[in-house]
């Protein structure tokens, strides 16, 4: 499962809001004149916030663990990355096809106009899997645990004048 830590910063009945600071991959490199370091800092930190189902009632301003299932991710990438291409070369190698069963013009021009047609049917695919991704539960993300609080009660105590 991936995991990742945030910051409760609202509760909506049963669902938590929490906040993710989105880091690079080399976040934790000490590197000096990297290019990926360079650009994440000139960049800087974003957030963004995602609703979970509160079940281990977090509180707001708690730390969390969230975490969602890999084969959520690679269903994801695939829906998003790989059906826009699928679709592209469905039309552009079927136009080229059907031009030369037809004998219709095989100009350069025509195969690349329906291969960007193919791309938008892909992201409207694309969008209607979102959709209906979206209503699943398969593919939201989980609160793992309440991580414990760092408010450690610090106790003073005087010594005692002789």
């Amino acid at each position: 499962m991936l995991e990742e830590a945030g910051t409760v910063i609202a509760i909506d009945k049963q669902f938590a809001w929490i906040e993710l600071k989105r880091t690079s991959s080399c976040g934790q490199c000490h590197v000096k004149g990297c290019g990926n370091a360079v650009l994440a800092q000139a960049l800087g930190q974003k957030t963004v916030n995602i609703q979970v189902a509160n079940h281990l009632a977090a509180k707001l301003g708690d730390k969390v663990i969230i975490g969602q299932k890999e084969t959520t991710l690679l269903k994801s990438a695939f829906v998003m990355y790989l059906l826009p291409l699928f679709f592209s070369l469905f039309f552009g190698v079927g136009y080229t096809l059907l031009a030369k069963l037809w004998q219709w013009p095989t100009v350069e021009l025509f195969t690349m106009i329906s291969t960007v047609i193919g791309f938008i049917v892909g992201l409207f695919f694309v969008k209607l899997a979102a959709h209906k991704i979206s209503k699943t539960t398969d593919f939201q993300p989980v609160l793992i645990r309440v991580l414990p609080s760092q408010d450690i009660p610090i106790i003073c105590t005087m010594p005692d004048a002789h």
